[in-house]
């Protein structure tokens, strides 16, 4: 009986076993038979530029920051956004003490510059006084000597030769004194542009001194609102922040600043997409207003400011915006979803359908790339057939299976 049961029992394992089987490869047959579940869209010409998303915010047509000239301690602050200011107001302090014991050492050399120099230049005005009584007397009594001999001459009483000799050395005392006063005209000259120029130096200094000083008590330079206030007393600031923002006009545009490489792409009078998630997340089709020719000192970027609409929804100044600036733009190029590109190394690739049923890879060239697309420069034409979804599963040659169309 046990010998009866284990035939049995074997039969009937082996019976599993084909079972098993068979119902495997009719799973792999049917499998094969349907292919790959895909998407497909169909390659079409369009319109494409490069995307480069830049973070603003709203502004003032017409306002001005107020920095501090040095990176300092903010001693105080005397107004909030939303209060009204006039030029001149002094919006904010910051920590002078130092550059104000600079400023003082500044004067007080100058002080002592200037007395050595009142010093230098008065012993030149004396030796060139005592120059002229010295070297005056020596041509005076040379005349003397020359009428003298000139007169014994006419008596007899002196030879030719002897008014040679003092004619000669009357010359000599002309010639001799008009060189060393000259020269101590020149010494007396030289001192005095010596000591004008070293002393506009050090007075230049002590006004770039005062200047910075002065800039200590941040002063509005318009009448206006605040628009911002970034600072805090006994928090340090520095010459990066703009401490204090004034403005003085209702139209609101929105700042960006950008890079010396996407300046030049970027003209007045250019559309570009603006969200201001504060107050809502739909697109508002912003114009360039204007493009600062040269770089932000503070920031070494360039300043672009963008006008909205009239009808825009209501803005705080302040508030952040996304702009999207579109550059470089081609139409009636092959535009395809990025998402349907796959790489391999260095290659890229895409899938099109040889036929309703079968997958063909076909090698790209791209050129250039916006939000969600990719312009397609050779390997695609209009009209293919693209998949564009299942395609990271598929081989070349494989069997499809169509489920969806764009």
């Amino acid at each position: 009986m046990r010998g009866k049961n284990l035939i049995i029992g074997t039969f009937l394992c082996g019976m599993l076993l084909l079972t098993g089987c068979g119902d495997k490869d009719a799973s792999a047959g049917l499998t094969e038979k349907e292919g790959t579940a895909v998407e497909v869209s169909t390659v079409a010409l369009g319109e494409i530029a490069t995307e480069n998303r830049i973070n603003g915010r709203v502004v003032s047509e017409n306002e001005v920051s107020i920095y501090s000239p040095i990176s300092a301690e903010v001693t105080s602050v005397n107004v909030k956004v939303g209060d009204k200011v006039s030029t001149n107001t002094v919006l904010f302090t910051v920590d002078n003490e130092s550059l104000m014991r600079n400023y003082q050492a500044l004067v007080a050399d100058y002080d002592r510059t200037k007395a050595l120099y009142d010093q230098q230049i008065a012993l030149a005005e004396k030796s060139l006084e005592d120059t002229k009584t010295i070297y005056n007397e020596q041509v005076r009594q040379a005349e003397v000597s020359a009428r003298n001999i000139h007169a014994l001459y006419e008596v007899g009483a002196a030879t030719s030769i002897e008014v040679d000799n003092v004619d000669f050395a009357l010359e000599q005392a002309r010639i001799g004194a008009d060189s060393a006063i000259k020269q101590a005209e020149i010494t007396l000259t030289s001192t005095k542009n010596g000591a004008e120029s070293a002393l506009t130096s050090m007075k230049n200094g002590i006004s770039d001194s005062w200047d910075v000083i002065d800039k200590t008590y941040g002063k509005s330079t318009i009448n206006g609102t605040v628009t911002a206030v970034n600072i805090k007393k006994g928090v340090m600031t520095s010459p990066q922040v703009a401490s204090v923002v004034v403005s003085n006009s209702d139209k609101q545009q929105v700042l960006v600043s950008v890079s010396e490489t996407l300046k030049p792409l970027l003209k007045a009078g250019y559309s570009v997409d603006v969200v201001i998630s504060a107050i809502g997340s739909e697109k508002i089709n912003g114009v360039i207003d204007s493009v600062s020719p040269s770089p932000n000192a503070m920031t070494s970027l360039y300043d672009v400011y963008i006008n909205l609409p009239e009808d825009t929804l209501s803005t705080s100044l302040g508030m952040f915006a996304e702009v999207t600036f579109r550059t470089n733009r081609k139409e009636n190029a092959v535009v395809i979803p990025t998402q349907a590109i796959l790489t391999d190394g260095e290659t890229q690739y895409v899938f099109v359908t040889e036929d309703e049923n079968t997958a063909k890879k076909v090698v790209i060239e791209t050129g250039l790339v916006g939000k969600d697309t990719t312009e397609v420069t050779g390997g695609l034409k209009e009209g293919d057939q693209l998949i564009i979804k299942g395609q990271s599963y598929l081989t070349d040659t494989a069997s499809l299976r169509i489920v969806g169309r764009v």
